[in-house]
């Protein structure tokens, strides 16, 4: 989670940056559109991020680890379901602006990435170990009579 944090900040900081280049000044109506939503929506990845931490403070101590924990896991997904569009979207604002004739192929790889890795994997393994945890566990070496070292 820090490292998406920190990630999200850094995305924020270079999106609020771009507001005082020409860059944007020169851009078109719907590019400066797309650029205000980028913003927003990487301004909410930060804030649900980095929401977990006074959550966890102002509730320290009072025995509340169960809900500090569902709640905490609610504002990480959301965070990252915040910061994987805030991504997406900067790209396809860097994508229209620099190179307009190549949105599709610049964008496209990074959706396919953003979702493989922070969607699809998680909820493969995620699968994978609740076949496992049903299925009971896996033998052991000792059970069946293999060896795992090589000194067999």
């Amino acid at each position: 989670i820090r490292i998406a944090q920190m990630g999200a900040q850094i995305l924020l900081g270079f999106l609020l940056a771009v507001a005082y280049t020409s860059v944007l000044q020169d851009a078109e109506d719907g590019d400066r559109r797309l650029y205000a939503v980028a913003v927003v929506v990487a301004t909410g990845a930060v804030v649900l991020l980095l929401g977990i931490v006074p959550l966890h403070r102002l509730n320290f101590g009072l025995r509340a680890r169960p809900e500090i924990l569902e709640l905490g896991h609610v504002l990480a997904v959301a965070g990252l379901v915040m910061l994987g569009g805030a991504i997406v979207l900067s790209v396809l604002m860097a994508a229209r602006i620099a190179m307009p004739d190549l949105v599709l192929p610049v964008v496209v790889p990074v959706v396919v990435l953003v979702v493989c890795a922070w969607v699809l994997l998680p909820l493969w393994l995620r699968s994978r170990a609740g076949r496992e945890r049903a299925e009971g566990p896996a033998p052991s070496a000792s059970a069946t009579g293999s060896r795992d070292d090589a000194s067999g």
